[in-house]
């Protein structure tokens, strides 16, 4: 499995143990950012109801706004308005393929979100989701 993450990709054999970064050329990542990135994706795919409220493969908010990477677990279909607002320290977004619409204002005010994967499958984009989202790239 490899995730894309702004320049680097997330790599995953067959288990958590052999989680990596590697950069565009294949070479693994390894540094406290890396490491950092790992362990958030560990926890909330290993426990996404402590850190998303969810119902119905809908995204609603997310209980930690000083996230700095989030990880949106497999099954949500829609990212829910205001979702990540406010945000401030939230630097990736990565949306698995089942996440077919976004709602307005979805990640508006996350002033640091330098990176947003967003699946191709995506068919409604809603008003201001990026609003104040200033250093953004996809």
């Amino acid at each position: 499995m490899r995730i894309k993450i702004g320049d680097c990709f997330l790599c995953q054999r067959t288990e958590f143990s052999n989680l990596y970064l590697e950069d565009r050329n294949g070479n693994k990542i390894i540094n406290s950012e890396s490491k950092e990135i790992i362990k958030e994706y560990i926890a909330q795919t290993k426990n996404p109801e402590e850190y998303f409220a969810i119902k119905n493969n809908k995204l609603f908010t997310v209980y930690d706004k000083n996230l700095k990477h989030a990880f949106v677990p497999y099954g949500i279909e829609i990212i829910g308005e205001n979702a990540f607002v406010g945000c401030k320290e939230l630097i990736n977004i990565v949306m698995p393929e089942s996440v077919c619409e976004i709602n307005d204002y979805a990640f508006a005010f996350c002033h640091n979100l330098k990176y947003a994967g967003i699946p191709n499958r995506v068919y409604s984009v809603n008003e201001n989701i990026f609003q104040d989202c200033n250093d953004l790239t996809f």
